[in-house]
């Protein structure tokens, strides 16, 4: 009679197992929580060639601090970091605090030997990539996109900014993704109007055509470098792919210093990934409402030429008020974007955590 019983009991308990309830659970095992986070190294970079100036390492150690404390509520389970400085010591600590697996990759370093000799000395920054242990995370290769920087953590040699591209491999519902993070250069911020203010200030006697042409031309060049960036990146994360089948999911995170109309988004796009964090709500890049930690890492200089004429520096300063959207998620369409929102974008403390915001998905695989 036990035995009947039991058996009886099972069948009810099979009975409620029904289709939604299973279908629920698989959706639950499919989907994943993506951030992308420029976690700031909090230097001004270019004003010495000896050490860095910036935030103070009291005030750093309690960001951080405040930094995991955030994490740990939002729950993701991938980070795209970049910023992370010094990239070794600092994506071991974030591991470890927030009980993840990481990859990373020292992209700006200096000169540097050991312990011994160091220039600048508190600089050995790059990015990393975080995951939650069950979805086993592995490194499957990085990629310099520009530059000529050699780093590691323990040694490299640069005299070029230089930018990568770091790889990694998770598994969900036993199914390989691909996830790749980067740091991409930032071209020169102007306004849509620029080509016609410039004009109207050489028709005013005020620029001469040849200075025009002067700003003009460095203006494009730099858009041509983080275009090219863009476009050596989707080549890099094809080449991978091909490595792992074809067929592999791709989830892109990162600070691609580019607002989502910018030729190098449409590069992204174009080979076929999908923006999975674009909106009016995502002003990722704020130096109003993060005045206090814009103004301690940035240096007031100005990106293109001036000639010392006021009117010019009025037009470039356009990049000091204007909230941009420059950090993005990019998908392959086997995923569905069910969620996605600005995080970290609140003080605590009495801070906030970055000189960015987050950008956290939500991303469900078809």
């Amino acid at each position: 009679m036990s035995r009947t019983l039991s058996l009886i009991c099972l069948l009810l308990f099979g009975a409620l197992l029904t289709p939604a309830t299973m279908n629920a659970q698989e959706d639950a095992e499919s989907t994943i929580k993506a951030l992308t986070y420029n976690v700031w190294h909090g230097l001004r970079s270019g004003e010495s060639n000896k050490r860095f100036p910036g935030e103070e390492p009291e005030r750093k150690e309690r960001r951080l601090a405040l930094q995991i404390e955030e994490i740990q509520r939002l729950d993701p389970d991938v980070l795209f970091f970049q910023e992370v400085n010094f990239n070794q010591p600092l994506s071991r600590w974030y591991a470890e605090q927030l009980g993840y697996d990481e990859i990373h990759k020292v992209t700006s370093c200096g000169l540097h030997i050991g312990a011994i000799y160091k220039i600048p000395k508190n600089m050995n920054e790059g990015i990393a990539i975080l995951a939650k242990p069950e979805l086993g995370l592995r490194r499957v290769g990085k990629k310099r996109l520009s530059g000529n920087a050699k780093c590691t953590a323990t040694w490299g040699f640069q005299t070029k900014e230089s930018r990568y591209a770091l790889f990694g491999e998770i598994t969900v519902g036993g199914r390989k993704i691909l996830l790749t993070t980067t740091h991409l250069y930032s071209a020169s911020f102007v306004l849509p109007t620029f080509d016609d203010d410039l004009e109207q200030l050489v028709e005013q006697g005020t620029l001469e055509p040849g200075q025009r042409d002067e700003i003009l031309a460095a203006r494009d060049k730099k858009l041509a470098r983080a275009t090219g960036e863009a476009k050596r990146l989707v080549e890099e994360i094809e080449k991978r792919r091909a490595r792992l089948g074809s067929n592999v999911p791709v989830i892109l995170g990162g600070d691609f210093n580019a607002e989502p109309d910018a030729p190098g988004i449409a590069a992204i796009k174009a080979a076929g990934f999908v923006e999975a964090s674009s909106g009016p709500g995502l002003l990722t890049w704020d130096p109003v409402t993060n005045e206090v930690n814009y103004s301690i890492g940035s240096r007031r200089n100005y990106s293109l030429p001036t000639f010392d004429k006021p009117e010019v520096e009025k037009l470039l300063d356009y990049r000091h008020t204007t909230p941009r959207q420059i950090d993005h998620i990019f998908v392959s369409p086997d995923f569905e974007v069910t969620s996605k929102k600005m995080v970290l974008d609140q003080e605590v403390g009495g801070m906030y955590l970055s000189d960015h915001f987050g950008i956290l998905t939500t991303l469900a695989l078809r």
